[in-house]
């Protein structure tokens, strides 16, 4: 038996923190990791642990229950008012192309 069934709902309140000013967490742990062949000393975050307005550069790893991210050099992650892990390239060289 197979049922399909379509309908609208109620958007869900997913809830709101406003972000503090950028801060920059403490890491819970730093090891040893690879990277385009390259070792680097990677910063281990606590997904549950950051709050809005956290952001670190990479390399890092933010571990959670449900997902792992995975922040390659060059790159930064900060958290947003939902508590998402918003990753960004950074800007390499003049004119920021980031490549």
């Amino acid at each position: 038996m197979r049922v399909r069934a379509a309908g609208t709902t109620q958007k869900p309140k997913l809830p709101f923190e406003k972000p503090r000013r950028a801060f920059r967490p403490a890491p819970a742990q730093k090891r040893p990791g690879r990277f385009g062949g390259k070792s680097h000393p990677v910063a281990s975050y606590r997904w549950a642990d950051l709050a809005p307005g956290a952001a670190a550069a990479g390399p890092a790893i933010v571990t959670g229950p449900e997902a792992t991210a995975v922040i390659p050099p060059d790159f930064r992650f900060n958290i947003d008012g939902f508590g998402n892990v918003v990753v960004v390239r950074l800007r390499r060289g003049y004119g920021g192309t980031g490549t």
